[in-house]
């Protein structure tokens, strides 16, 4: 029974978190995205 009670606040705290590193991970990963689409417009025009 107290485990059921410890998940359902472990699960409250995770979703909160995992709102905050969303937008933290959008944040790291946009200059790898910029990234990876100037090497795919740069491959494009290499390929095609």
């Amino acid at each position: 029974m107290s485990s059921t009670v410890n998940f359902h606040s472990w699960k409250r705290l995770a979703q909160h978190i995992g709102k905050s590193r969303y937008i933290d991970f959008l944040v790291k990963s946009t200059p790898a995205i910029c990234l990876a689409f100037i090497v795919y417009i740069i491959l494009n025009d290499v390929f095609w």
